[in-house]
């Protein structure tokens, strides 16, 4: 599996079957997932579909932090000198889906994207992607990331996953 997937094999198979079976005792006609983690909710959804679940997932933004950094029980594991540091997160990857909306080439962007993040202290990146929102599948690399005006891509994400220390932050912005 991709993504959050490589780095916790195993743990979306987990997930699902944790919400199948909460599903099932609950019988909910909707349920309300945080798009913090974009790929839980995004493998909720196709769960869901894949079943013919009753169940309308209702996603909702991320909550942030007043300097952006995305709230987590995680963010209590972060030194007082990590915690300066992890808003950076955010910056980067907003900045990279401004460039990639604009039409940069989204290799050349992801790489600098890291080296930013390296540079801030992030010294251990386990991803940093851009993929399609809607299935998570990499976009074609070739060119630009919009067509041309009127007929873009499918909307696309960048979904990053990062170690500060011993914390692992992940966060995600649309392009």
């Amino acid at each position: 599996a991709p993504l959050c997937g490589a780095a916790r094999p195993g743990h979306f198979r987990g997930v699902c079957t944790v919400v199948l079976k909460l599903f099932q005792i609950v019988a909910p006609q909707m349920a309300v997932f945080g798009l913090k983690d974009f790929q839980q909710c995004a493998v909720i959804r196709r769960m869901v579909r894949d079943l013919n679940l009753p169940v309308r997932i209702v996603p909702v933004p991320t909550v942030r932090e007043a300097d952006g950094l995305a709230m987590s029980s995680r963010n209590a594991y972060l030194t007082a000198d990590e915690r300066k540091i992890a808003p950076t997160l955010y910056a980067v990857i907003s900045g990279l889906a401004a460039e990639i909306g604009g039409g940069a080439d989204i290799p050349a962007s992801v790489a600098r994207a890291k080296l930013k993040l390296r540079d801030a202290g992030f010294k251990k990146i386990d991803y940093l992607e851009v993929r399609c929102a809607e299935t998570l599948a990499a976009p074609a690399l070739e060119g630009p990331a919009i067509e041309g005006p009127g007929s873009p891509r499918r909307p696309l994400r960048v979904l990053a996953a990062v170690r500060l220390g011993k914390t692992r932050l992940i966060d995600n912005v649309a392009v």
